[in-house]
């Protein structure tokens, strides 16, 4: 799989967040400030636009809070020129799907590793408190986390040369099911080559 660097995942993300859904009749065009976009999708066989809905949360419910650890432990092959850096990257997606709608949550955390010789180690702790609607009896809860390394430039002058060297990332974890978020673990540790 195909992994790019946050930045630009960042700069396309900010850009489709700006595309606004649906046509806007010349009669009722406003100005940009008046305007109100709409989370969704647009089905492409049908045509029809499909707002994502946002379950509100009970008040009553607790959080579920913790920290979720992930460590890299990074073998370097690929040689580091003077001033390179290893950064790492992780995020977790929380999700529960129910009847009424959905809630999502996306943590990150990013870090420069600890490098020694051939080896760096990195890790990333992700402090979450999610509040999520009551448990019902057909809820779907989901727990993503993927995480990326790369060696980068900070002192470099162009982009090109900032992301330049090498970078890997992959799933640490996948879950999906009934209290999901209540068997998962919270500690994860991966291997990486660089």
């Amino acid at each position: 799989m195909r992994r790019f660097p946050f930045a630009t995942l960042t700069a396309v993300a900010v850009s489709l967040s700006l595309l606004p859904l649906g046509p806007v009749p010349a009669a009722g065009q406003e100005s940009a400030a008046n305007q109100h976009l709409v989370l969704g999708y647009r089905d492409t066989q049908t045509g029809q636009f499909h707002p994502v809905n946002r379950v509100v949360p009970e008040a009553t419910v607790a959080p579920i809070t913790g920290t979720i650890t992930v460590k890299l432990h990074i073998t370097l092959k690929t040689p580091m020129a003077t001033g390179d850096k290893v950064v790492c990257t992780a995020e977790v997606l929380a999700s529960y799907i129910a009847a009424a709608g959905s809630t999502i949550y996306t943590e990150t955390d990013s870090s420069l590793a600890t490098v020694s010789g051939t080896t760096a180690t990195c890790t990333l702790s992700i402090p979450h408190s999610w509040q999520f609607p009551a448990v019902t009896s057909t809820d779907i809860e989901n727990l993503e986390g993927s995480y990326s390394a790369e060696i980068v430039n900070p002192n470099a002058t162009t982009t090109a040369q900032l992301f330049l060297a090498r970078s890997s990332g992959s799933d640490f974890v996948s879950l999906t099911g009934k209290n999901v978020f209540a068997s998962a673990p919270s500690a994860f540790s991966v291997n990486v080559t660089l």
